[in-house]
């Protein structure tokens, strides 16, 4: 096992909204994406929480509301590993999809 910890950087956009963290499982109960999950936790605005996850590969969904799971979320797609993971983001402004949560992405190099 490892740790995922997901850092919700403070935001006055969505302030009050948990954002709900769910893990890519064959076994889970939710499906998003047509990607059967399970949910892990939830996150409120500044906190930091951590997760116990699997050494396999794995995609991690972050979104507000079990009714828009299917257009108005994000992911992450962790590697295979032995690694702990720190994830992190903050909601941002989108008109046509909510004020979602959107993990950082490295920068591409040019």
């Amino acid at each position: 096992m490892r740790n995922l910890t997901i850092q919700r950087r403070k935001s006055m956009v969505a302030m009050l909204a948990v954002v709900q963290i769910f893990a890519e499982d064959p076994s889970g109960d939710v499906v998003i994406r047509k990607t059967r999950c399970r949910k892990l936790g939830e996150v409120k605005n500044g906190q930091t929480v951590t997760f116990s996850i699997g050494e396999e590969a794995v995609r991690i969904f972050a979104l507000h509301e079990m009714f828009s799971r299917n257009y108005a979320h994000d992911f992450y797609d962790i590697p295979a590993g032995t690694e702990d993971i720190l994830l992190a983001g903050e909601n941002r402004v989108n008109l046509f999809t909510g004020h979602g949560y959107r993990f950082d992405r490295p920068k591409k190099k040019k």
